[in-house]
């Protein structure tokens, strides 16, 4: 005789729409609890924020699993097996403690039970003595849309750590009903600035590491005076890599326009003058670099994420200093008040993006005439002058220009290189 044996499927809740004569504070989107789960008066653990983006760009945000770190600060890393959130999809994921002096990661592995387009997703958790469902949630909203989380559990380990869990919970909701409120401004954005009816067309500035005004501030002035600025401010992106900012910021350029960039943003500049070569007129590169010192950006990544805020800011601009001077007179320097109050996550992000890479192959492809300023005193740049040979060996075109800028650092200080960089830009761009 032969015997077959198959495993039973074991039943998953899909927690059922709200339908009539259901308890009307409870929004149609929102589970309820299963027929039989224990009585908890604290149960479900739910809330719901707005978010200033349509619903469809929302649910875009959310089912890009990897990159919810980069917007949800209760979670440290995420993946779904095959990469796409779908039904009887394993999740698995790590938790961030609840206060960030804690000792604690807390790994996690789900099922998703539900995926229901623009409206919930709901995975279970089942563990030894827990058993938790989890959905996140959304609708439209006053400001575009509403983000929600709704959260169950039961079990022996859950009762014997209660305390522990519902605070749990409380920090998912609260971490990820915020974090999705930060979204819409988690986007490169053009700020403008200067003439208001120039004679050429606009200058679209990009800065550096931290993605804001301070490294190209004293520049952005000084062009303003007589050309349109917009600065790409990316301090607060969240993409998940240089090439995805890249495109991003090429998808924010007008129909006509001159690239300025500075430091990281010299090679963002050189990306987006070749994705869209109708746009960009010419391309003026500050600081820029092929290669970059692998040890001291791995140091720098890992001490600006685990520093606590208030050594980061006290000793960042000092460091900076130290890595992009001589600084001379500049002291005051916008750049070393902004890095001082800068994202940490961003930074490190975007710092570990740099490393191993060979930025020389896209130089090379610029098609747009380019001026490439470097300053004869960078200290970030390894192996200066065989570097500068280099970069110059990559701009031969006719109406290229390499120009050392004497006793400049790697955010052209002090002010004699601020001059200089900035009459060399305007005679370039005019």
């Amino acid at each position: 005789m032969n015997f077959e044996f198959r495993s039973r499927p074991r039943p998953v809740y899909h927690p059922a729409m709200a339908i009539e004569g259901d308890d009307p504070s409870r929004r149609g989107v929102e589970p309820v609890i299963p027929p039989g789960w224990p009585a908890d008066d604290e149960l479900p653990v739910a809330g719901w924020g707005d978010v200033a983006m349509p619903v469809d760009e929302l649910w875009d945000a959310f089912t890009d699993v990897q990159r919810w770190p980069s917007w949800n600060p209760c979670i440290r890393r995420a993946r779904v097996k095959g990469g796409t959130l779908r039904e009887r999809a394993r999740l698995a994921w790590t938790f961030r403690p609840i206060k960030r002096w804690y000792p604690y990661l807390m790994p996690a592995r789900a099922t998703i039970v539900e995926v229901d387009r623009h409206r919930r997703v709901t995975w279970e958790v089942r563990a030894p003595g827990l058993h938790a469902f989890h959905s996140y949630l959304f609708a439209e909203g006053p400001l575009g849309s509403q983000f929600g989380s709704w959260e169950i559990a039961e079990g022996w380990l859950y009762r014997l750590t209660r305390r522990f869990w519902l605070a749990h919970f409380r920090f998912v909701r609260d971490a990820s009903i915020d974090g999705a409120a930060l979204l819409p401004g988690r986007r490169p954005r053009l700020i403008a600035s200067g003439a208001t009816e120039p004679a050429h067309p606009p200058v679209v500035v990009i800065p550096g590491i931290d993605g804001q005004r301070g490294s190209v501030a004293p520049i952005v002035d000084r062009l303003g005076q007589h050309r349109r600025v917009l600065l790409v401010d990316y301090a607060a992106e969240v993409e998940p890599d240089l090439d995805s900012l890249a495109e991003a910021i090429a998808d924010l350029l007008p129909d006509e326009c001159d690239v300025v960039g500075q430091s990281i943003g010299t090679w963002l500049a050189a990306e987006v003058a070749q994705r869209r070569p109708d746009k960009v007129r010419r391309v003026a590169l500050m600081s820029t670099f092929t290669r970059t010192r692998t040890v001291s950006l791995w140091l720098s990544a890992l001490t600006t994420r685990l520093s606590p805020r208030k050594i980061y800011r006290a000793a960042t601009p000092r460091l900076m200093a130290i890595a992009c001077g001589p600084i001379g007179d500049g002291g005051s320097h916008p750049f070393l008040a902004g890095v001082a109050n800068s994202d940490q996550e961003g930074v490190a992000r975007r710092t570990k993006w740099q490393i191993g890479r060979d930025f020389s192959t896209r130089l090379d492809g610029i098609p747009q005439p380019a001026l490439v300023l470097l300053g004869d005193a960078d200290r970030f740049v390894p192996r200066r002058r065989r570097e500068f040979a280099r970069i110059r060996a990559q701009f031969t075109g006719g109406d290229d220009r390499v120009v050392v800028i004497p006793d400049a650092g790697h955010v052209f200080l002090p002010s004699p290189a601020i001059d200089r960089a900035v009459t060399e830009i305007e005679r370039f761009l005019s």
